[in-house]
């Protein structure tokens, strides 16, 4: 099967509040989510008490598929669980009275939401993954509960093992909580044409710790200068079958773009034993430099 593009899903987003000052709060800001494409509605807390569903609506199309509900009422969020719609919490820091046992997200502001943090969020709900980047042969993307096998296969062809992969139970634990608290992880990368899973790449928190002198530690910093900005661990698998076609090579680069531009990494670095030569090889094409320990 193809993979498909990473096209748009939310069309609505139709807010339900309880409060009337939330609700003109919420106003201020629709329409800068409007300007992005996105078509802001306000729904009536009473359809959900009347039993009625919030999406029946004679001036639109809304379906669960391409809505999302925002809420200061977390009966609306129940009965959004309810009908498969997916619902994100309002709770600015001065409401003291408010609790969203059935919401995963929960924004205290609207300042600085954008839509493509609704985008992801939306995806993950409806069990769709996050595309990361692409080129014309390969795509990154957030790995899905499918993905096990392969990972793990392709695993055992290099003689080593992800942390995350050490059971399923821990994987799929790793999937519902790892991409949504630290917005990265370690990302599928398959064929686009054929959607053919061929490697593994992605990122760790950096943790500081005694050197191994089996390794060799290399380092790239962001060629924009940025103060106390996080650092990454860059790691990468490729299956036995799709290893010496460039891919590793490709792959890499779209995920260090990626941690640069779009998580802000102020340093990427990369652990790699000494024999491991072909890793080397490629570290040094990627960028990477020697850090003496």
């Amino acid at each position: 099967m193809k993979e498909k593009e990473a096209i748009p899903q939310i069309k609505y987003i139709i807010s339900v509040m309880k409060r009337k000052k939330n609700q003109e709060i919420w106003r201020r800001y629709a329409c800068l989510l409007e300007a992005e494409g996105l078509c802001c509605l306000e729904g009536r807390r009473e359809d959900c008490l009347a039993d009625r569903s919030i999406l029946d609506r004679a001036e639109s199309k809304c379906t669960a598929d391409d809505t999302l509900v925002l809420t200061d009422d977390d009966y609306v969020a129940l009965c959004c669980e309810h009908e498969g719609i997916v619902c994100i919490g309002y709770c600015p820091p001065e409401t003291q009275d408010l609790y969203f046992p059935h919401v995963r997200m929960v924004f205290e502001s609207f300042e600085g939401m954008e839509r493509q943090t609704l985008e992801q969020f939306f995806r993950r709900r409806k069990g769709l993954p996050v595309w990361i980047a692409a080129t014309a042969r390969l795509c990154v993307r957030e790995s899905l509960p499918g993905d096990f096998e392969m990972l793990r296969l392709m695993e055992q062809e290099a003689g080593w093992r992800f942390d995350v992969t050490e059971t399923e139970e821990k994987y799929l634990s790793y999937l519902k909580y790892a991409y949504s608290f630290y917005g990265y992880g370690y990302w599928t990368v398959s064929l686009r044409e054929t959607g053919e899973i061929v490697g593994w790449c992605g990122f760790t928190e950096w943790v500081p710790e005694k050197t191994d002198p089996a390794f060799l530690y290399m380092k790239m910093d962001n060629p924009v200068v940025r103060q106390e900005q996080p650092e990454l661990e860059l790691g990468y698998l490729v299956s036995e079958k799709h290893r010496r076609k460039g891919i590793a090579l490709e792959m890499c680069r779209m995920v260090l773009a990626y941690g640069f531009e779009t998580l802000d990494a102020g340093r990427i670095r990369v652990r790699i034993e000494s024999s491991n030569h072909a890793s080397l090889r490629l570290a040094e094409k990627l960028g990477f430099v020697n850090e003496p320990v």
